[in-house]
């Protein structure tokens, strides 16, 4: 009952733009693949402080066969998207870890965790439990750092994102 709606949002900006639906769509799959390639580099770099880690993190982000599996022949949007949404959330986190009094990184990141939720569902939720809390764990255990950002982010994310996972939820 419930299909994940921000993929179409970005859809219909693009239509809004003059393409017809199709390419719109076609337009969406092929953004993600650059917007996620750079954005893994820029949290790569980030994270490793090295640009070669960026480098080799992007090409291995883009040629990994589930993705290349995805794109090509299931075809799922929302995945598309999510992967896009990844290393911009990653990105977000890690300069948290930097800077944990970043009003900017906080908004940015509850941000795009609310759009991954309206993305992709259950890649929402395997990247929130696997991902985020190894991210958070690693910095808590080795960084000593506080969470206090990183649950800034997510609760901010779920608020954005109510209007359609409660109603899921309840259904």
């Amino acid at each position: 009952n419930f299909a994940y709606p921000f993929p179409y949002y970005i859809g219909m900006l693009v239509h809004v733009l003059g393409f017809g639906f199709v390419n719109s769509i076609k337009i969406v799959f092929a953004l993600s693949i650059p917007i996620s390639a750079f954005f893994m580099f820029l949290a790569s770099r980030n994270i490793w402080k090295n640009d070669y880690a960026g480098i080799i993190s992007s090409v291995l982000f883009i040629y990994f066969p589930y993705r290349l599996v995805d794109l090509f022949v299931r075809g799922s949007i929302g995945e598309s998207v999510a992967f896009a949404l990844f290393p911009i959330i990653i990105l977000c986190l890690s300069k948290l870890v930097d800077n944990p009094k970043s009003v900017g990184y906080r908004l940015l990141g509850g941000t795009f965790f609310a759009c991954l939720v309206l993305t992709h569902n259950i890649m929402a939720v395997l990247f929130s439990i696997s991902i985020i809390v190894l991210f958070v764990g690693y910095f808590l255990i080795y960084k000593r750092k506080v969470i206090s950002p990183f649950l800034y982010v997510f609760v901010l994310g779920l608020c954005l994102s109510a209007y359609f996972w409660i109603p899921a939820l309840i259904e």
